[in-house]
């Protein structure tokens, strides 16, 4: 039998956590859609959506998106929306994470809360930082322009184009 998407992310232990942390036990039925990196870098280059960087700290801290907010995966549909009530109204709000399981199960949480306070749409951006950096998509760190990304573990190196681009530690 073959598990949907949601079935998926559920399994996986510290998602399954996340995508119920704002009511035990229950996640949002709605998935939110995908966009691929050339969808996403037209609208970050008119500067329209709300970047949420769904990664540790240490990992935003190597690299990220010009403009991103940087959130954990477990933030609660509430917790979201009240950071980000002002921002809210008319946006096209992407979630992204490095391969885009944890933005993925953080968008199947927290979807339905920001549209009802006023998102235009939510995504997840397709293949997380992975694909953008394989694309050569522009990266920042706290020093200005990058070409790293923390590849969140081991295995997530092969997914490089070039596998020097995975860094854990940010420069200094």
């Amino acid at each position: 039998m073959r598990m949907s998407r949601r079935q998926f992310l559920l399994s996986i232990p510290s998602l399954a956590i996340a995508m119920s942390c704002a009511q035990p036990g229950v996640a949002s039925e709605l998935e939110p859609d995908e966009l691929d990196i050339r969808a996403v870098a037209a609208l970050v280059a008119k500067r329209t959506p709300l970047l949420i960087d769904v990664r540790g700290v240490e990992e935003f801290t190597v690299s990220h998106i010009v403009g991103a907010l940087q959130v954990a995966p477990d933030t609660s549909p509430d917790a979201l929306v009240k950071l980000l009530a002002k921002r809210l109204k008319g946006t096209t709000v992407i979630l992204y994470c490095t391969v885009g399981t944890r933005s993925m199960g953080l968008g199947i949480n927290v979807q339905e809360d920001l549209l009802k306070a006023g998102a235009k749409s939510v995504y997840v951006m397709k293949d997380g930082l992975v694909a953008w950096a394989n694309a050569d998509l522009p990266l920042v760190d706290h020093m200005g322009p990058t070409r790293f990304v923390h590849p969140s573990d081991q295995a997530t190196r092969a997914r490089f184009s070039d596998p020097g681009r995975a860094r854990f530690e940010p420069r200094r």
